[in-house]
């Protein structure tokens, strides 16, 4: 089983109110590899099976349950065939 971290508890507002610009929610990077993998028209069985992982562990990822770790991330945009910053983006990029 790889090793999945859970997504780091945040608060949607910065101290000052505003929306905080330096994390970007899991559910962002599931919502943009559930799309690459619609555009490849791949299950997520045979996105699990091409990235070597599980596809409760996709299906986790897509939900935003599970944050991937490093190595997940670019086994899903190999698998994908996408940069890892076009599934993983992070702010200021």
């Amino acid at each position: 089983m790889p090793d999945l971290t859970r997504p780091r508890v945040r608060s949607d507002l910065a101290p000052d109110g505003r929306s905080d610009p330096s994390e970007v929610p899991v559910e962002t990077w599931g919502a943009l590899v559930r799309e690459a993998r619609h555009r490849r028209r791949l299950s997520q069985g045979a996105l699990a099976a091409a990235a070597g992982v599980t596809q409760q562990s996709i299906s986790k990822v897509e939900v935003g349950d599970i944050c991937p770790h490093d190595r997940l991330k670019l086994r899903l945009a190999v698998a994908l065939d996408v940069p890892p910053a076009e599934l993983f983006p992070w702010p200021g990029r």
